[in-house]
Order: C-alpha cells, then sequence, then structure tokens
C-alpha cells in the first residue's frame, strides 16, 4: 500500500494510543523510509534507514530492550530507555515502535492499526474497480459515438443514392423524416422505408415536380401498419390506410371550397389541396385505388359525405354500394 494512503491512519493511530513525549516510531518501506515523532513525519537519513533495518533484521521476539542512541531518536532528551516493537505488513513493510506502553497496548494498536488498513485496501480496491469500470464505459461511450458518426455517415451516403435513383422525380429526404430511422436498421429496411413514405406521398399529392419526405410519411419498421396518421387502425393494410388518408384530404379540399362559395367538383378540389394537383391527378389516384375506397365508403356511410354528394368519381363508387346493397335485400 502506498504511504501517503496509510500515513494519516498510522500518525492518528500513534497520537491516540502513545504517550507522544516518549514514542517514536519507524516505517520502514520499500523505497523509503520514515521517522514519526508527535504525529509529524519526516524522512529518515541513510544513516538512520541503516539503524532502524537492523534492528527490525535483529529482532525476533515480540519486544526487547535495547539503549538509546542519539542516532536514533535524533537527541531527544525526554525519550528513555525503551521496548521496541516490530508491526509487519503483508506489503513487506514494517513499523518500529519504541515505547515505554506494555505489550499488551501495542498489540491493541496493531490489531486496530491492521483493521483499519485493511478496510482502506477494500475500499481503495473498490474504488480501482469503480474507476476501471468507469474508464471501461468512457471508452464504450466514445466506441459507440464513433460507431453512431460512421453509421450516419453511411446513411447520408445510402440515402443521397437512392434520391438520386428516383430521378426524374426530385424527392428530397428533410431532417425530420431522417431523425427517425433507426441506426441499428439494416440498409434494405431503411431503403424499404424510403420506397413506402416515397409512394404513400405520390398517393396523396401525385403529379408533383418535387417531393419532401417528412415525418409524416415515416413508417417504423417494427410495426409497418401504424401510419403516421393516429386515425388510422392497426389492422388496416397499408393501401386501405392511404386510401382512407386520400378521402380525408379530399374532403378537407371540399370543405374549403364550400367555405369560400366555390362549387365543389375536382378542378377545385385540386386547387385547394396542400399542395395543389391537376385534376386528372386527382382521378387518377381514385381509379387506381377504387377497390379500398368502395370498401371504406361501404364501412364508413357518415363520413366523407361532400365527396359522396358532389365529386363525380365518389359519387359514382357510393351509389354503386347502395345499388349493390339494395340488390342483396331484394
Amino acid at each position: 500500500m502506498q504511504f501517503s494512503l496509510l500515513q494519516p491512519t498510522l500518525t492518528t493511530l500513534l497520537g491516540s494510543f502513545f504517550d507522544e513525549t516518549t514514542t517514536c516510531a519507524w516505517f520502514i518501506g520499500n523505497q523509503q523510509s520514515y521517522y514519526i515523532h508527535n504525529q509529524r513525519l519526516e524522512n529518515c537519513t541513510i544513516e538512520e534507514t541503516v539503524a532502524v533495518k537492523k534492528i527490525t533484521n535483529e529482532l525476533k521476539s515480540a519486544a526487547f530492550q535495547v539503549a538509546k542512541t542519539a542516532l536514533l531518536f535524533r537527541k531527544r532528551p525526554e525519550i528513555k530507555t525503551s521496548s521496541f516493537h516490530k508491526i509487519n505488513f503483508l506489503s513487506g513493510e514494517s513499523l518500529l515502535i519504541s515505547t515505554v506502553s506494555s505489550v499488551e497496548i501495542v498489540a491493541i494498536f496493531e490489531r486496530v492499526l491492521k483493521n483499519q488498513l485493511a478496510d482502506l485496501a477494500k475500499r481503495q480496491h473498490i474504488l480501482h474497480i469503480i474507476d476501471n469500470e468507469s474508464t471501461k464505459t468512457n471508452s464504450l461511450q466514445q466506441e459507440n459515438a464513433a460507431l453512431r458518426l460512421l453509421r450516419k455517415n453511411e446513411l447520408q451516403v445510402l440515402i443521397h443514392q437512392w434520391e438520386k435513383s428516383q430521378l426524374p422525380n426530385r424527392v428530397i429526404v428533410t431532417p425530420s423524416f431522417y431523425q427517425k430511422i433507426d441506426l441499428l436498421s439494416t440498409n434494405e429496411a431503411i431503403i424499404y422505408q424510403l420506397n413506402t413514405a416515397f409512394e404513400l406521398i405520390q398517393f396523396l399529392t401525385p403529379g408533383l415536380n418535387e417531393y419532401q419526405l417528412t415525418a409524416v410519411y415515416f413508417t417504423s419498421s417494427e410495426n409497418q401498419q401504424q401510419a403516421s396518421n393516429e386515425r388510422i387502425n392497426n389492422s388496416i393494410s397499408l393501401t386501405r390506410n392511404r386510401a382512407e388518408l386520400l378521402l380525408d384530404k379530399y374532403e378537407q379540399a371540399a370543405q374549403v371550397a364550400l367555405d369560400n362559395a366555390q362549387v365543389i367538383n375536382g378542378k377545385t378540389i385540386a386547387n385547394f389541396l396542400q399542395p395543389a394537383v391537376s385534376p386528372p391527378a386527382i382521378t387518377d389516384a381514385l381509379k387506381k385505388n377504387r377497390k379500398a375506397i368502395k370498401a371504406l365508403l361501404d364501412e364508413n356511410p357518415s363520413k366523407w359525405g361532400l365527396l359522396r354528394n358532389y365529386l363525380k368519381p365518389i359519387k359514382n363508387i357510393s351509389e354503386l354500394s347502395s345499388l349493390t346493397l339494395q340488390a342483396g335485400f331484394n
């Protein structure tokens, strides 16, 4: 154990157990020896170190008498002939105590000192473990940050290549969509998410020269059936989800046209969509999703009232559903 860690405990206990005016101690370390008196610590000279080591090597019994020498006691007149006691540590270091106190007091001191040093060693060991774990954690965090940065760079290249592959359509993946992507996803899963989002935005706003994929069009890879619009039930297929979004969007545009005292038809709905599209684009989208739209109209008779009454393609589908239903009862 490093003496700098041991020294506060040692000097405190020496002052607590022994008469400071009649007790001296020497700590014999592997590298340096120290003279301790009255809780003061001084480095031993070479001569003192040699003398102390000679005594500790010759000391066999628990205590023995030795005449004081000016060398060891540094000309302290208060210190008379004393008993020397040696305490050995597991580290190979030793403590030599010169005191008039009894052997029993020295034995108690030794036991208390070693117990406290054992506790100190345990604390140091725990701190060492914590420090090692902290170092490992920091290393892992740095490694993780480096890997995340590498993956982000790979992802940027992947998305850029995908955007170029959509030409002549100009497609821009916005930061909000990018932030939704799980960096742990495979490239195949990310391409699937991009394709799904592009299909959805084309379905809702066909005929544009530029498409911006935002977080609204992101579909989680863990649950591809969850649409960005929370109103859509998870059990409905992706095609039906898109058809419902389409009907909602057209119904909202029809309501805006009505609020502006405009006739509700394909042209006005196309103009009031955000962004606006051409009327043929609306007709084309309805034709492509006719089956899903018919099913939704049948299942939700109270929804999309403006489209049912004023938009001819929807009106035709709705009336066909009504005729089919009536024929079933005749």
